[in-house]
């Protein structure tokens, strides 16, 4: 019995790792596309878009018990790409300072 909890442990462990993969590839690339839109912004933060977004993403769950717990991590997404953007326009602006 022991033995089989603990395939079924490792199993079910490789599958969320081949999840996180992914996740922390479509991350990676959201970031780099979140870092592009701020030189098209007029504000840092859009709280309507973000607002938009997890309205989406709360149509999006089939299961909308986890909702919650998505929305905290998008909002997480959200202030880390604006770390993100705020860096890279600072970085713009003093490229532009310093000509």
């Amino acid at each position: 019995m022991k033995k089989d909890n603990t395939r079924k442990l490792a199993f079910l462990r490789g599958k969320i790792d081949l999840l996180d993969k992914k996740i922390c590839g479509l991350l990676e690339k959201r970031l780099k596309i979140a870092i592009k839109t701020s030189v098209h912004k007029k504000k840092s933060r859009d709280i309507k878009r973000e607002e938009e977004i997890l309205s989406k993403i709360k149509k999006n769950l089939e299961n909308k018990s986890f909702y919650l717990q998505v929305r905290n991590v998008y909002t997480e997404i959200f202030r880390q790409s604006l770390v993100l953007q705020r860096k890279y326009v600072d970085k713009i602006r003093k490229k532009r300072f310093k000509k």
